[in-house]
């Protein structure tokens, strides 16, 4: 009974707070890894997607 309880609060916690994860994602692959694909794509070379 106790462990439905922890599993029904993280299941309403991810879907009350899902907008702002979300959001973050978004922002993570315009800032993060879009400028990264971009040059990738400009100089034929894919190699800056993956660091060391």
């Amino acid at each position: 009974m106790v462990i439905s309880a922890f599993m029904l609060e993280g299941y309403f916690i991810g879907l009350k707070e899902g907008a702002i994860l979300g959001n973050g994602v978004l922002m993570a692959f315009i800032l993060g890894f879009l400028p990264l694909a971009i040059a990738g794509y400009y100089w034929q070379n894919n190699h800056l997607l993956w660091p060391l």
